[in-house]
């Protein structure tokens, strides 16, 4: 799914991602249902950014080439 990524203010353009949801994964005990993954060619960028304690945003967008935004910021 493409989906555009802003990272503390800097555009990183639209990336592809994966995502799987798999609702009897729940099992009665409040485990996570849906999984969002970055893909290979994105990772290093993740890394490199280090987004430990920062809040990770999602919206819908009426953008023509991806109807998601995530945009990372500083908590």
């Amino acid at each position: 799914m493409p989906i555009r990524v802003i990272i503390r203010g800097r555009d990183y353009g639209i990336r592809n991602f994966e995502i799987s949801h798999k609702p009897s994964g729940e099992a009665g005990q409040d485990n996570y249902t849906t999984i969002l993954r970055w893909g290979p060619e994105f990772t290093n960028i993740v890394l490199q950014e280090n987004l430990t304690d920062t809040v990770f945003s999602i919206y819908e967008t009426s953008e023509e080439n991806a109807a998601f935004l995530i945009d990372i910021t500083d908590a």
